[in-house]
């Protein structure tokens, strides 16, 4: 079985440079809030790369080519922090940042919590979270991602 979605643990302080390289299997990535460097190309070319979820508060330059090639991909980062992302290099590259709260974390065991369905990041319905990002369809109409480790 081929990883889609790889979380690095927290604690982890640099991305080599072309460590996921042309990777064509990765979907998505969680860059924990530790993470102090990130090399070039490190995710250069990664085609299925649709979600990047950074965790770093304070975010640094990153070379233009760490994310080249990853047209579809999404960055979702801390609240508050989205319009620093937009102006600082590497980073703002992205055509789609949203906020997100890491502290808000949805627990998911089953329809106590207002949910109507989950889903796999390829759209099957699951019968409960799978480890990875799973799409969550709340019983309000609005959908939330959730990473489950």
């Amino acid at each position: 079985e081929i990883d889609t979605s790889i979380i690095l643990d927290e604690g982890t302080l640099g991305i080599a440079g072309s460590a996921f390289q042309n990777n064509g299997h990765l979907m998505a990535i969680t860059i924990p809030g530790t993470v102090e460097c990130i090399g070039r190309a490190a995710f250069f070319r990664c085609n299925s790369l649709i979600l990047v979820t950074s965790a770093i508060v304070n975010p640094f330059p990153i070379d233009d080519n760490v994310f080249s090639g990853c047209d579809h991909a999404h960055l979702r980062v801390p609240v508050g922090t989205a319009d620093i992302y937009r102006v600082t290099d590497g980073w703002r590259n992205f055509a789609w940042i949203d906020e997100w709260d890491p502290s808000s974390v949805l627990s998911v065991d089953g329809k106590q919590n207002g949910v109507k369905a989950i889903f796999s990041m390829k759209g099957e319905k699951l019968a409960q979270p799978s480890k990875g990002i799973n799409i969550i369809k709340m019983e309000d109409g609005k959908g939330k991602k959730v990473m489950i480790k």
